[in-house]
């Protein structure tokens, strides 16, 4: 299910850290990490006529191919296939493409950002990866960002899915995500907690008797969800 996993790069602080937590889907396996650098079309001097000069993709290309071998090299040691691409375009875009085009099973993408005010947001880019594409993406929460010590992200990245929240609504798309978590036991996986939120609007707009019957289905659904995950069907 996560055999081959696109990871998009910005050499970012943590960027390597993050890659050497990626390493643990190896537990479920994971056979190829692809590391990704897009060159931002946008950020490219422009010609007013000719538009960007092929000197300045030449350098930029030859820059990450420098900064992408360390990240080579710590996928190659942990065992796994390893492949760069450098690609000049509009970063979601080359993404998606270049994640249908490889037939990835994942995308690990945009690790949480801190504002200037302190406050936890992701990339308009992993935003627009998660809207248009049709792979899973997994955001990384890396606990540096929020401050922690040495100590505690190693600790993350020995158990990032230790416990588990998975929360539903009952759709399609629920159901969808539930199969990928199944496919995540191997990764260490202790505890999941399974969960499901009432609409409240809704529930206020029904009586009390039909709002116990909804709330009676939901435990039964639930209950359901947790002895298909127990008995690991």
């Amino acid at each position: 299910m996560y055999k081959k996993i696109l990871y998009p790069i910005k050499f970012e602080e943590f960027s390597l850290d993050v890659l050497s937590c990626i390493l643990n889907f190896k537990k479920v396996g994971t056979e190829e990490i692809i590391l990704l650098h897009v060159i931002d079309f946008a950020r490219l001097p422009m010609d007013k006529y000719e538009g960007y000069h092929p000197e300045d993709v030449k350098r930029l290309t030859e820059i990450a191919d420098l900064k992408m071998a360390e990240g080579i090299k710590i996928i190659e040691d942990a065992g796994i296939r390893a492949k760069k691409v450098i690609t000049v375009g509009i970063p979601y875009r080359e993404i998606l493409r270049v994640a249908d085009e490889e037939k990835v099973s994942l995308i690990v993408s945009g690790r949480q950002k801190k504002g200037v005010l302190g406050e936890i947001f992701i990339g308009s880019n992993t935003d627009k990866i998660i809207r248009y594409g049709n792979v899973p993406v997994y955001i990384p929460k890396y606990p540096a960002i929020f401050g922690a010590d040495k100590e505690a992200c190693r600790r993350f990245c020995e158990n990032f899915f230790k416990k588990v929240l998975y929360p539903t609504d009952w759709s399609d798309c629920a159901e969808y995500a539930l199969q990928y978590l199944k496919g995540l036991r191997g990764a260490g996986i202790e505890e999941v907690i399974v969960a499901h939120v009432m609409d409240e609007k809704a529930m206020r707009l029904q009586p009390p008797e039909k709002f116990k019957e909804f709330e009676k289905v939901d435990k039964e659904r639930l209950e359901k969800v947790k002895e298909e995950l127990e008995k690991g069907r």
